[in-house]
């Protein structure tokens, strides 16, 4: 039986991983001030950012009090992002990575990045479809059961890593016309990706992976999204 590393490597050969972290590295400069939505714990799975000693601050906010130890940011801070703690044009760059999910008012969030961000300054922001079928099935099961889902589908994540989901800015016109009414120009890109789950057997990769081509016609799982505030 095949591994689920070489099925990826099979029908996803040109699959990168670390696409979204070299689009961030892309649109910062050495010097910038940079803010990361979501940042997380720094554990793996989890992605990281080689930003720190190269951005002039790399600061990271959370919910989650393990921000605060996060060894690849300079600066960790618990904080909503519906109420960030920091002064007004003070990030050249604001990003999240599998965060906009989670946001119970997204308008508010990016009426919050705006106001931190300097003019001519980047957004960027991963996120899944809304309409990709693992997306849908979250919708319907309560995010009460999420972390036992999680577990049942063998997945790696821990359950203090299992966060609500709401979806309210996970459709290509959801996202544009949020963007347009916070001030940000948007460009937004669309891309597949191989099943996230490393403990199915291959027979359920091909089902997976049968749904998913399919639906390559209508819709991609994964939009990255690169927004500019005003000048």
């Amino acid at each position: 039986m095949r591994t689920i590393g070489g099925l990826w490597h099979r029908f996803y050969p040109n699959y990168n991983r670390k696409l979204f972290v070299n689009m961030v590295l892309a649109n910062t400069a050495k010097g910038d001030c940079v803010l990361e939505l979501g940042a997380g714990s720094g554990i793996p799975p989890q992605h990281f950012f080689p930003l720190k000693n190269y951005a002039r601050l790399y600061v990271g906010i959370d919910l989650d009090p393990r921000v605060q130890t996060n060894p690849y940011l300079d600066v960790g801070a618990v904080a909503d992002a519906e109420e960030l703690p920091f002064p007004d044009n003070y990030f050249d760059v604001v990003f999240s990575c599998m965060v906009a999910e989670h946001l119970k008012n997204p308008v508010r969030v990016l009426e919050e990045c705006a106001r931190v961000m300097k003019s001519g300054g980047h957004l960027l922001v991963e996120t899944p479809s809304k309409w990709y079928y693992p997306m849908i099935i979250s919708r319907v099961i309560p995010n009460r059961f999420h972390r036992h889902c999680m577990r049942w589908l063998g997945s790696k994540r821990k359950d203090e890593d299992v966060f609500p989901t709401f979806y309210r800015f996970n459709d290509e016109r959801t996202i544009r016309k949020l963007m347009h009414d916070a001030g940000f120009s948007v460009e937004i890109t669309h891309r597949s990706t191989p099943p996230g789950l490393s403990d199915i057997q291959s027979i359920q990769f091909h089902a997976r992976n049968s749904v998913r081509e399919i639906g390559r016609a209508t819709f991609s799982p994964i939009a990255s999204i690169l927004a500019n505030r005003g000048v």
